[in-house]
């Protein structure tokens, strides 16, 4: 078995339920919150990002998702699966979503040492 998918592992890739378009959403966010460029905030001491939907849409054509609804489940299965945890802000002009990710979690999935002999 390949030890990786898009640098994380991938025997815990697969304990979470993750599938290859999670896997492909999960990079893009890992890689684009390290641009810097997110909108960020910061509550109660823990950073939260936001991206927008349309942007994951656009940016990654190869998953083939075309609705706002499907890349929220995605989110949401990320948040479930304790990766990561989301804040809702209620603003005037609207419902804002923010997620951050959980301590400790995301550097569980990156790969590091040698695969396991099965």
């Amino acid at each position: 078995m390949k030890y990786t998918a898009q640098g994380f592992q991938q025997e815990r890739l697969i304990e979470l339920g993750f599938d290859c378009v999670d896997v492909e959403i999960l990079r893009f966010i890992v890689d684009f919150y390290k641009t810097g460029k997110m909108r960020l905030i910061n509550i109660d001491g823990r950073e939260y990002f936001w991206i927008k939907y349309k942007y994951i849409i656009r940016e990654i054509p190869i998953i083939k998702i075309k609705t706002l609804r499907a890349i929220n489940e995605r989110l949401l299965k990320f948040v479930k699966a304790g990766l990561m945890i989301k804040y809702i802000d209620r603003e005037l002009s609207g419902t804002m979503i923010y997620f951050s990710f959980v301590e400790g979690e995301l550097y569980r999935l990156l790969s590091k040492g040698e695969p396991s002999e099965k």
